[in-house]
Protein backbone atom coordinates (compact mmCIF):
# COMPACT_ATOMS: atom_id res chain seq x y z
CA UNK A 1 0.00 0.00 0.00
CA UNK A 2 1.13 3.13 -0.95
CA UNK A 3 1.50 6.34 1.88
CA UNK A 4 -2.14 7.47 2.13
CA UNK A 5 -2.04 11.05 4.16
CA UNK A 6 -0.58 12.95 1.81
CA UNK A 7 2.91 14.67 1.40
CA UNK A 8 2.69 17.23 4.60
CA UNK A 9 3.52 17.97 8.11
CA UNK A 10 0.35 18.18 9.95
CA UNK A 11 -0.37 20.21 12.82
CA UNK A 12 -3.01 21.04 15.00
CA UNK A 13 -3.85 22.52 18.78
CA UNK A 14 -6.45 22.24 21.11
CA UNK A 15 -7.27 24.15 24.38
CA UNK A 16 -9.46 23.61 27.06
CA UNK A 17 -10.56 25.31 30.09
CA UNK A 18 -13.50 25.02 32.57
CA UNK A 19 -14.13 26.98 36.20
CA UNK A 20 -16.99 26.41 38.67
CA UNK A 21 -17.57 28.83 42.07
CA UNK A 22 -19.75 27.96 44.44
CA UNK A 23 -20.20 29.40 48.34
CA UNK A 24 -17.65 26.88 49.41
CA UNK A 25 -14.93 27.34 47.17
CA UNK A 26 -13.82 26.97 43.40
CA UNK A 27 -12.41 24.56 40.98
CA UNK A 28 -10.23 25.23 37.92
CA UNK A 29 -9.16 23.03 35.00
CA UNK A 30 -6.99 23.48 31.78
CA UNK A 31 -5.02 22.01 29.42
CA UNK A 32 -3.91 22.17 25.92
CA UNK A 33 -2.10 19.73 23.56
CA UNK A 34 -0.35 20.62 20.27
CA UNK A 35 0.41 17.59 17.91
CA UNK A 36 2.70 16.99 14.52
CA UNK A 37 1.63 14.40 12.32
CA UNK A 38 4.48 13.28 9.01
CA UNK A 39 3.56 11.34 6.46
CA UNK A 40 5.91 10.58 3.11
CA UNK A 41 7.86 8.21 1.73
CA UNK A 42 10.92 9.67 3.67
CA UNK A 43 9.23 9.97 6.77
CA UNK A 44 6.82 9.07 9.24
CA UNK A 45 6.59 11.65 12.31
CA UNK A 46 4.15 11.58 15.43
CA UNK A 47 5.19 14.56 18.36
CA UNK A 48 2.54 15.64 20.58
CA UNK A 49 3.13 18.20 23.64
CA UNK A 50 0.52 18.48 26.11
CA UNK A 51 -0.21 20.44 29.86
CA UNK A 52 -2.83 20.19 32.67
CA UNK A 53 -3.25 22.16 35.01
CA UNK A 54 -5.62 21.80 38.86
CA UNK A 55 -6.59 24.29 41.34
CA UNK A 56 -9.24 23.03 43.59
CA UNK A 57 -10.24 25.01 47.04
CA UNK A 58 -13.01 24.43 49.47
CA UNK A 59 -13.76 25.64 52.53
CA UNK A 60 -16.24 23.86 54.79
CA UNK A 61 -17.86 25.23 58.44
CA UNK A 62 -19.95 23.55 61.00
CA UNK A 63 -23.00 25.37 62.17
CA UNK A 64 -22.78 23.34 65.89
CA UNK A 65 -19.00 23.43 66.28
CA UNK A 66 -16.37 26.32 65.68
CA UNK A 67 -14.63 24.00 63.88
CA UNK A 68 -13.14 25.19 59.65
CA UNK A 69 -11.72 22.27 57.19
CA UNK A 70 -9.91 23.73 54.21
CA UNK A 71 -8.72 21.35 51.52
CA UNK A 72 -6.38 22.56 48.67
CA UNK A 73 -5.33 20.90 45.76
CA UNK A 74 -2.90 22.05 43.16
CA UNK A 75 -1.36 19.14 40.06
CA UNK A 76 0.33 20.73 36.78
CA UNK A 77 2.12 18.47 34.53
CA UNK A 78 3.74 18.59 31.23
CA UNK A 79 3.99 15.82 28.62
CA UNK A 80 6.22 16.05 25.36
CA UNK A 81 7.27 12.90 23.03
CA UNK A 82 8.37 12.29 19.57
CA UNK A 83 8.91 9.48 17.26
CA UNK A 84 10.48 9.62 13.91
CA UNK A 85 11.18 6.83 11.65
CA UNK A 86 13.32 7.80 8.63
CA UNK A 87 12.88 5.47 5.71
CA UNK A 88 14.74 4.02 2.98
CA UNK A 89 13.83 3.22 -0.70
CA UNK A 90 13.61 -0.31 0.41
CA UNK A 91 11.25 0.32 3.08
CA UNK A 92 13.74 -0.16 6.05
CA UNK A 93 13.93 2.13 8.98
CA UNK A 94 15.40 3.51 11.46
CA UNK A 95 13.78 5.58 14.24
CA UNK A 96 14.38 8.20 17.65
CA UNK A 97 12.22 8.30 20.08
CA UNK A 98 11.77 10.53 23.02
CA UNK A 99 9.82 11.30 25.98
CA UNK A 100 9.92 13.53 29.16
CA UNK A 101 6.75 13.61 31.35
CA UNK A 102 6.67 15.69 34.60
CA UNK A 103 3.85 16.23 37.30
CA UNK A 104 4.21 18.32 40.66
CA UNK A 105 1.22 17.69 42.88
CA UNK A 106 0.17 19.43 46.32
CA UNK A 107 -2.65 18.85 48.64
CA UNK A 108 -3.51 20.04 52.17
CA UNK A 109 -6.01 19.78 54.15
CA UNK A 110 -6.00 21.49 56.93
CA UNK A 111 -2.63 20.71 58.96
CA UNK A 112 -1.99 17.49 56.94
CA UNK A 113 0.32 18.18 53.50
CA UNK A 114 1.18 16.38 50.43
CA UNK A 115 3.55 17.12 48.17
CA UNK A 116 5.82 15.41 45.23
CA UNK A 117 7.60 16.23 42.36
CA UNK A 118 7.49 13.07 39.78
CA UNK A 119 9.68 13.10 36.29
CA UNK A 120 9.82 10.51 34.20
CA UNK A 121 12.44 10.69 30.41
CA UNK A 122 12.30 8.10 28.02
CA UNK A 123 14.56 7.42 25.21
CA UNK A 124 15.38 4.41 22.47
CA UNK A 125 16.49 3.75 19.23
CA UNK A 126 14.80 0.78 16.77
CA UNK A 127 16.08 -0.62 13.69
CA UNK A 128 13.79 -2.30 11.44
CA UNK A 129 11.23 -3.08 8.01
CA UNK A 130 7.92 -2.92 7.18
CA UNK A 131 5.83 0.07 7.73
CA UNK A 132 1.98 0.82 8.87
CA UNK A 133 0.03 3.02 7.63
CA UNK A 134 -3.05 5.04 9.00
CA UNK A 135 -6.18 4.15 7.05
CA UNK A 136 -9.11 5.61 9.20
CA UNK A 137 -9.81 7.70 6.39
CA UNK A 138 -9.89 4.78 3.97
CA UNK A 139 -12.51 3.25 5.34
CA UNK A 140 -14.39 6.49 6.33
CA UNK A 141 -14.68 6.81 2.25
CA UNK A 142 -15.79 3.42 1.82
CA UNK A 143 -19.19 3.85 4.13
CA UNK A 144 -19.45 7.52 2.37
CA UNK A 145 -19.83 6.05 -1.01
CA UNK A 146 -22.02 2.93 -0.15
CA UNK A 147 -24.27 4.82 2.03
CA UNK A 148 -24.33 7.43 -1.50
CA UNK A 149 -24.69 5.08 -3.63
CA UNK A 150 -28.06 3.46 -1.17
CA UNK A 151 -29.41 6.96 -2.32
CA UNK A 152 -28.82 6.45 -5.55
CA UNK A 153 -25.70 8.49 -5.84
CA UNK A 154 -23.06 6.64 -7.79
CA UNK A 155 -19.40 7.72 -6.99
CA UNK A 156 -16.45 6.81 -8.66
CA UNK A 157 -15.48 3.80 -6.66
CA UNK A 158 -12.26 2.92 -8.02
CA UNK A 159 -8.87 2.30 -6.28
CA UNK A 160 -7.61 5.96 -7.75
CA UNK A 161 -11.05 7.74 -6.31
CA UNK A 162 -11.16 5.67 -3.15
CA UNK A 163 -8.14 6.97 -2.32
CA UNK A 164 -8.35 10.23 -3.47
CA UNK A 165 -11.46 11.09 -1.41
CA UNK A 166 -9.40 8.95 1.46
CA UNK A 167 -6.88 11.79 1.47
CA UNK A 168 -9.27 14.67 1.05
CA UNK A 169 -11.00 13.71 4.68
CA UNK A 170 -7.41 13.11 6.37
CA UNK A 171 -6.46 16.76 5.04
CA UNK A 172 -9.58 17.61 6.16
CA UNK A 173 -9.48 16.10 9.57
CA UNK A 174 -6.50 17.63 10.44
CA UNK A 175 -7.85 21.50 9.72
CA UNK A 176 -7.59 23.73 12.64
CA UNK A 177 -9.36 26.69 12.99
CA UNK A 178 -11.14 28.44 16.13
CA UNK A 179 -14.26 28.83 15.22
CA UNK A 180 -15.50 25.33 15.16
CA UNK A 181 -18.77 26.73 12.87
CA UNK A 182 -16.86 28.27 10.49
CA UNK A 183 -14.17 25.05 10.18
CA UNK A 184 -17.34 22.42 9.61
CA UNK A 185 -19.25 24.44 6.99
CA UNK A 186 -15.33 24.92 5.59
CA UNK A 187 -14.90 21.26 5.54
CA UNK A 188 -18.18 20.28 4.06
CA UNK A 189 -17.67 22.41 1.48
CA UNK A 190 -14.68 21.04 0.33
CA UNK A 191 -16.30 17.60 0.62
CA UNK A 192 -19.23 18.00 -1.03
CA UNK A 193 -17.51 19.47 -4.13
CA UNK A 194 -15.04 16.91 -4.31
CA UNK A 195 -18.24 14.24 -4.28
CA UNK A 196 -19.79 16.70 -7.06
CA UNK A 197 -17.22 15.84 -9.15
CA UNK A 198 -16.77 12.74 -9.22
CA UNK A 199 -20.67 11.28 -9.09
CA UNK A 200 -22.45 10.53 -11.98
CA UNK A 201 -25.42 13.05 -12.72
CA UNK A 202 -24.98 14.79 -9.63
CA UNK A 203 -27.05 17.94 -9.57
CA UNK A 204 -27.44 21.04 -7.19
CA UNK A 205 -29.98 19.05 -5.09
CA UNK A 206 -27.95 16.48 -4.15
CA UNK A 207 -25.52 19.06 -2.28
CA UNK A 208 -27.95 18.41 0.72
CA UNK A 209 -27.85 14.68 0.58
CA UNK A 210 -23.80 14.07 -0.01
CA UNK A 211 -23.11 16.80 3.30
CA UNK A 212 -26.08 14.62 5.31
CA UNK A 213 -24.23 11.51 4.30
CA UNK A 214 -20.31 13.19 4.56
CA UNK A 215 -21.53 14.30 8.15
CA UNK A 216 -23.15 11.34 9.56
CA UNK A 217 -20.17 8.87 8.71
CA UNK A 218 -17.30 11.13 9.01
CA UNK A 219 -17.69 14.11 11.51
CA UNK A 220 -19.12 12.17 14.15
CA UNK A 221 -17.27 8.91 13.58
CA UNK A 222 -15.08 8.23 16.81
CA UNK A 223 -14.68 4.71 16.70
CA UNK A 224 -12.44 3.39 13.92
CA UNK A 225 -9.15 3.70 14.74
CA UNK A 226 -7.63 1.23 12.35
CA UNK A 227 -4.53 0.60 10.04
CA UNK A 228 -2.65 -1.40 7.08
CA UNK A 229 0.75 -3.09 7.17
CA UNK A 230 3.26 -5.10 9.16
CA UNK A 231 6.44 -3.79 10.95
CA UNK A 232 9.63 -5.76 12.41
CA UNK A 233 12.00 -4.11 14.67
CA UNK A 234 14.98 -4.26 17.54
CA UNK A 235 15.04 -1.58 19.62
CA UNK A 236 17.12 -0.11 22.96
CA UNK A 237 15.14 1.71 25.02
CA UNK A 238 15.92 3.77 28.29
CA UNK A 239 13.83 4.77 30.86
CA UNK A 240 14.98 7.20 34.10
CA UNK A 241 12.36 7.95 36.92
CA UNK A 242 12.73 10.59 39.99
CA UNK A 243 10.62 10.80 42.50
CA UNK A 244 10.87 13.11 45.59
CA UNK A 245 7.93 14.28 48.23
CA UNK A 246 7.75 16.63 51.50
CA UNK A 247 9.97 14.14 53.56
CA UNK A 248 12.74 14.02 51.25
CA UNK A 249 12.24 10.45 50.30
CA UNK A 250 13.71 10.05 46.58
CA UNK A 251 12.90 7.38 44.41
CA UNK A 252 15.68 6.92 41.41
CA UNK A 253 15.39 3.89 38.81
CA UNK A 254 17.20 3.44 35.49
CA UNK A 255 16.50 1.11 33.07
CA UNK A 256 17.86 -0.20 30.18
CA UNK A 257 15.56 -2.79 27.81
CA UNK A 258 16.63 -4.94 24.32
CA UNK A 259 13.64 -6.32 22.77
CA UNK A 260 12.54 -7.18 19.08
CA UNK A 261 8.66 -6.91 18.02
CA UNK A 262 6.71 -7.80 15.28
CA UNK A 263 3.42 -6.07 14.59
CA UNK A 264 0.77 -7.04 12.33
CA UNK A 265 -2.54 -5.17 11.16
CA UNK A 266 -4.92 -5.93 8.11
CA UNK A 267 -8.28 -5.52 7.24
CA UNK A 268 -10.32 -8.74 5.71
CA UNK A 269 -12.84 -6.08 4.20
CA UNK A 270 -14.68 -2.90 5.42
CA UNK A 271 -16.28 -4.45 8.36
CA UNK A 272 -13.46 -6.89 9.83
CA UNK A 273 -10.19 -5.99 10.98
CA UNK A 274 -7.84 -8.38 12.45
CA UNK A 275 -4.07 -7.43 14.24
CA UNK A 276 -1.51 -9.12 16.06
CA UNK A 277 1.65 -7.73 18.28
CA UNK A 278 5.22 -9.99 19.49
CA UNK A 279 6.63 -8.27 21.87
CA UNK A 280 9.61 -10.19 23.89
CA UNK A 281 13.00 -8.36 25.33
CA UNK A 282 14.75 -8.14 28.58
CA UNK A 283 15.26 -5.07 31.01
CA UNK A 284 17.92 -4.56 33.21
CA UNK A 285 16.76 -2.35 36.33
CA UNK A 286 19.21 -0.19 38.87
CA UNK A 287 18.49 2.14 41.34
CA UNK A 288 17.15 2.73 44.56
CA UNK A 289 12.93 2.29 45.71
CA UNK A 290 13.10 5.06 49.17
CA UNK A 291 9.62 3.99 51.40
CA UNK A 292 10.46 3.63 54.86
CA UNK A 293 14.30 2.51 54.32
CA UNK A 294 15.81 2.32 51.32
CA UNK A 295 15.43 -0.11 48.74
CA UNK A 296 18.44 -0.75 46.42
CA UNK A 297 17.60 -2.55 43.03
CA UNK A 298 19.81 -4.25 40.73
CA UNK A 299 17.62 -7.15 38.64
CA UNK A 300 17.46 -8.45 35.12
CA UNK A 301 13.57 -8.87 33.75
CA UNK A 302 12.99 -11.18 30.80
CA UNK A 303 9.71 -10.82 29.41
CA UNK A 304 7.35 -11.95 26.38
CA UNK A 305 4.16 -11.08 25.56
CA UNK A 306 1.47 -12.28 22.70
CA UNK A 307 -2.14 -10.31 21.50
CA UNK A 308 -4.23 -10.77 19.09
CA UNK A 309 -7.49 -8.67 17.70
CA UNK A 310 -10.44 -8.94 16.09
CA UNK A 311 -12.62 -5.99 15.47
CA UNK A 312 -16.00 -6.11 13.77
CA UNK A 313 -17.24 -2.65 12.18
CA UNK A 314 -20.94 -3.07 11.18
CA UNK A 315 -21.04 0.68 10.26
CA UNK A 316 -19.11 3.42 10.50
CA UNK A 317 -19.95 4.72 13.95
CA UNK A 318 -20.39 1.09 15.78
CA UNK A 319 -17.15 -1.14 16.59
CA UNK A 320 -17.27 -4.68 18.25
CA UNK A 321 -13.92 -6.11 19.25
CA UNK A 322 -12.10 -9.19 21.03
CA UNK A 323 -8.69 -9.39 22.34
CA UNK A 324 -6.52 -11.99 23.60
CA UNK A 325 -3.33 -11.71 24.70
CA UNK A 326 -0.51 -13.52 27.21
CA UNK A 327 2.11 -12.29 28.99
CA UNK A 328 5.08 -13.70 30.94
CA UNK A 329 7.50 -12.00 32.96
CA UNK A 330 10.43 -13.51 35.07
CA UNK A 331 12.69 -11.23 37.79
CA UNK A 332 15.82 -11.95 38.05
CA UNK A 333 17.87 -9.84 41.15
CA UNK A 334 21.46 -9.67 41.62
CA UNK A 335 21.20 -8.32 44.79
CA UNK A 336 20.13 -11.46 46.86
CA UNK A 337 16.02 -11.31 46.29
CA UNK A 338 13.66 -13.90 45.81
CA UNK A 339 13.25 -14.77 42.36
CA UNK A 340 9.99 -14.16 40.75
CA UNK A 341 8.06 -14.89 37.65
CA UNK A 342 4.61 -13.70 36.33
CA UNK A 343 2.08 -15.46 33.45
CA UNK A 344 -1.08 -13.44 32.80
CA UNK A 345 -3.72 -14.31 30.06
CA UNK A 346 -6.14 -12.15 29.00
CA UNK A 347 -9.55 -11.72 27.01
CA UNK A 348 -11.00 -8.04 26.43
CA UNK A 349 -14.84 -7.78 24.91
CA UNK A 350 -15.20 -4.54 24.06
CA UNK A 351 -18.28 -2.37 22.34
CA UNK A 352 -18.86 1.21 21.31
CA UNK A 353 -21.80 1.82 19.58
CA UNK A 354 -23.48 5.11 18.64
CA UNK A 355 -27.03 6.31 19.74
CA UNK A 356 -27.17 9.94 18.80
CA UNK A 357 -25.18 13.19 17.85
CA UNK A 358 -24.88 14.09 22.17
CA UNK A 359 -24.77 10.57 23.28
CA UNK A 360 -22.96 7.21 22.50
CA UNK A 361 -22.08 4.13 24.63
CA UNK A 362 -19.03 2.20 25.18
CA UNK A 363 -18.69 -1.31 27.39
CA UNK A 364 -15.62 -3.26 27.89
CA UNK A 365 -15.57 -6.81 29.95
CA UNK A 366 -12.23 -8.01 31.10
CA UNK A 367 -11.22 -11.55 31.88
CA UNK A 368 -7.79 -12.91 33.18
CA UNK A 369 -6.03 -14.78 35.38
CA UNK A 370 -2.64 -14.19 37.01
CA UNK A 371 0.03 -16.03 38.62
CA UNK A 372 2.89 -14.47 40.57
CA UNK A 373 5.36 -15.09 42.97
CA UNK A 374 8.73 -14.06 44.17
CA UNK A 375 8.80 -10.52 43.80
CA UNK A 376 9.75 -7.61 41.18
CA UNK A 377 11.02 -4.15 41.51
CA UNK A 378 8.12 -1.79 40.21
Amino acid sequence: MSHFIPLARIRGAKFSEQTKVNSSGFTGRGSFLYSLIANDRRLQQVQNFSGNLLYDFEKTSFTNAPLENRHTEFSFSLTYNNTQRNYSPNNNYDEIYYGVFSNLYSRSLDEQKNKYLNTIATGGYRIGTGRIEPADELFQAQFIMDDLARKGLLVDKSQNGLFALGQLLAVQRQRRLLDFRVLYVNQLESISQWLAANTENFEDINFATAAIVTSDNWLYNQFNNRAIGSRQSLGLDVRYNLYSNLEGRITDLYQLGLYGEIYHTKPKNKHLHTSSLILGGVIYNNGNLLTSRTVPIKSVNPFFSGAFKAGYYPVSRTALTLTGSVSAQANIPQNGNRFGALLRPEVIFGTQYFINYRTSFRADLTLFFQRAGGSFPV
